[in-house]
């Protein structure tokens, strides 16, 4: 991400999904100015950043980089006109994380974002978690962050990490993959996001078939993420990558860091039933949790020369502020944030975020390689194909079905 972002240094690219939340009247705001900080300190990555020397990049912890949150008072006129300009650019020399508080004569508001190369979305929600219990005074004790960080240094010298390398290679190394949904269209422009979102109309109820399959989401979805690959580019042979949030162990759930890695997966398809698969999906994704410390999408020299389509199944982490005692609600969703003229990280995303009960689809794509109708046909493939594996699994025809 660092490296990405150096190439759109402009560019709000890795602003992980800014929020803007109206606080409850009756919270003190002095008290939250210095709840903010005592939450901060528990979670060493707030005090990061990043220097090169030699051109290499390294973290360095300031403990002072933060040391207080202003409250701003100002009109809710005021207010109003500067919203739109509280997302900025993070620096790698920035702090990794930007609170802001205001207070009008209508309402209280906090402001939160962080930069996604220090901070993920699981993260995100452990800060806010922690802030409402360090507000009702509760201790908390500081997260393993550099323990977590050392912990994949000393792998790399392990006879795992090398196990691990060969295991990856012998499995993607020699196959020519398809790795996303065939380019359209060309424009030498500078490269912009372009954003899809759809409500599905499937809901968290249908997917309670998966348990029959003994299927996790990532599984299920991973898979129709490759098949509407297959199908849209007709292709046999597909790879993507699936997201995972990274905390393995009991000691990394309170972390606040970035600790999502991304893990290839892919399929030869010819004559695959639907549970074969789902049988090779699921025994991928257990695999690249046993190889972990091996990042191959970022080392392997043939995944970087080109893009890969991500996949990313997020789960109920963005109505965070409906649980927390401190806010009443989110007052700017991400959805409407302006990210404007951000730039696109990968050449498609593709997300399922859950709401409740329902599910939200939506792709992140590069806008200069992508027409919008294309992206469009692409998101009908992805939940047509979803309904119609879900029909099959519940008049239980997986192990029959060919779909390509």
């Amino acid at each position: 991400m660092y490296e990405r972002q150096k190439e759109f240094p402009d560019s709000p690219l890795f602003n992980m999904y800014p929020m803007l939340m109206k606080l409850y009247d009756w919270v003190d705001m002095k008290k939250m100015s210095e709840t903010i900080i005592k939450t901060a300190q528990v979670h060493p990555a707030c005090f990061s950043v990043i220097e090169e020397h030699n051109g290499v990049p390294f973290q360095k912890y300031i403990p002072d980089l933060i040391t207080d949150v202003k409250i701003e008072k100002i009109s809710d006129a005021e207010f109003q006109s500067m919203i739109n300009t509280l997302v900025q650019p993070f620096k790698p020399d920035d702090a990794p994380v930007r609170f802001r508080l205001f207070e009008t004569e209508k309402a209280k508001y906090f402001f939160f974002d962080t930069y996604h190369v220090f901070c993920d979305a699981f993260a995100k929600a452990i800060f806010l978690y922690d802030l409402d219990k360090v507000y009702a005074g509760k201790e908390l004790e500081r997260d393993g962050w550099f323990s977590y960080l050392e912990e994949r240094e000393r792998a790399k010298n392990l006879p795992h990490y090398q196990e691990s390398r060969l295991y990856y290679e012998n499995l993607y190394g020699n196959t020519e993959w398809s790795r996303y949904p065939k380019i359209d269209f060309s424009d030498e422009r500078e490269n912009t996001q372009g954003l899809l979102f759809r409500e599905v109309d499937f809901c968290q109820s249908d997917l309670e078939i998966l348990k029959n399959y003994h299927l996790t989401y990532n599984e299920f979805f991973s898979a129709i993420s490759l098949l509407s690959t297959a199908i849209f580019n007709n292709s046999e042979n597909v790879i993507n990558t699936w997201t995972y949030k990274g905390r393995w162990k009991k000691s990394h759930h309170n972390i606040v860091g970035n600790m999502i890695l991304d893990m290839p997966v892919a399929l030869n398809l010819q004559n695959l039933t639907v549970n074969q698969i789902f049988e090779s999906v699921r025994e991928q994704l257990k695999g690249s949790l046993l190889h972990r410390d091996y990042s191959y999408t970022m080392l392997d020299e043939k995944i970087l020369r080109d893009d890969i389509l991500c996949f990313i199944y997020h789960g109920n982490l963005y109505d965070v502020p409906a649980k927390i005692n401190l806010f009443e609600s989110m007052v700017i969703d991400f959805n409407d944030f302006s990210k404007g003229s951000g730039t696109s990280d990968n050449i498609i995303d593709v997300e399922l975020r859950q709401d409740d009960d329902k599910l939200l689809f939506l792709t992140d794509y590069a806008a200069n390689k992508y027409k919008p109708e294309t992206i469009e046909k692409f998101a009908d493939i992805f939940l047509d194909l979803t309904n119609k594996l879900l029909k099959l699994m519940n008049e239980n025809k997986c192990a029959s079905e060919v779909l390509f």
